[in-house]
């Protein structure tokens, strides 16, 4: 009996030690695991320059090479970088065609399927197709703030509503539609940063500009850069196909990656009393 006890102690005292080291590896390996699921490595995808003109005509296509994103590498073999000018630019899918148009309102970077340049811009067509597109108002200009940056922060920034009745006594005819469009879902990732979802056929955040509701719906984000008095908006919006809905958020978060290193506005101010 003597003999039997000692050997249960001896296979427990096993058993707890094998145990002590699994726990161990355990919490050694985890956070490793944790880390490489955390942050993804960084790959390149194709760096492309757009065409562009505007106000003083055209620009030259900048030039530039693969650039790293921290994005799948099945989604990096399917986009690209496309940008203009010394704006933001954006990924979207590799192959399509881009043009960058600017004036004292701001500027859009246009990434669409279908071939873009100055003269079939000025005919003023509707995009109801795919399309990734950033829209950059101008907060220095009253062009821009009128046309742009009060209108975007009557619509989503509420905590701003300061800045819009500021506008309103400056330019008294102006009239801002406050709230929400109806149909759009709204995530916010802080006071001056907002991603939505425009759904297909409606209009939304997401038709500002050119952009027209059409047959898929329109995925993106809406921010405050700048500083107070004069803060710029940035618009971003994508609309794909069903077979590349899937790359919407690789493009969305990396454009949200860059407008996160430029200045932001100081923290919003109350409304006044109404």
């Amino acid at each position: 009996m003597l003999h039997t006890n000692a050997y249960c102690d001896e296979h427990s005292r096993i058993r707890s030690m094998r145990g002590l080291q699994f726990l161990l590896i355990a919490a050694t390996v985890a956070p490793l695991l944790l880390h490489g699921q955390s942050k993804i490595p960084d790959v390149t995808v194709p760096f492309v320059g757009c065409e562009s003109d505007g106000q003083v005509g055209p620009l030259d296509v900048p030039k530039g090479s693969d650039v790293p994103v921290p994005i799948s590498a099945a989604a990096a073999r399917r986009l690209a970088y496309y940008k203009a000018g010394e704006d933001l630019g954006v990924l979207a899918p590799r192959g399509w065609h881009c043009f960058f148009v600017y004036g004292s309102s701001g500027t859009t970077l246009l990434v669409s399927p279908d071939p873009m340049d100055w003269t079939i811009w000025r005919e003023y067509k509707d995009v109801t197709g795919p399309v990734v597109a950033i829209h950059h108002g101008y907060g220095a200009t009253g062009s821009g703030v009128t046309l742009a940056v009060a209108p975007l922060i009557a619509r989503v920034f509420p905590a701003y509503a300061a800045f819009v009745a500021g506008v309103k006594k400056t330019f008294e005819f102006e009239n801002f539609p406050s709230g929400p469009y109806k149909t759009d879902t709204l995530s916010y990732k802080n006071k001056s940063v907002v991603e939505y979802k425009t759904p297909a056929r409606t209009e939304g955040l997401g038709t500002s500009g050119r952009i027209r509701p059409g047959d898929n719906s329109i995925s993106g984000v809406a921010m405050l850069s700048g500083k107070m008095p004069e803060p710029d908006s940035l618009v971003l919006s994508v609309r794909l196909s069903d077979k590349l809905k899937v790359l919407a958020p690789a493009i969305i978060q990396q454009l949200e990656r860059e407008a996160a290193k430029l200045p932001t506005p100081p923290p919003p101010v109350s409304p006044p009393n109404r």
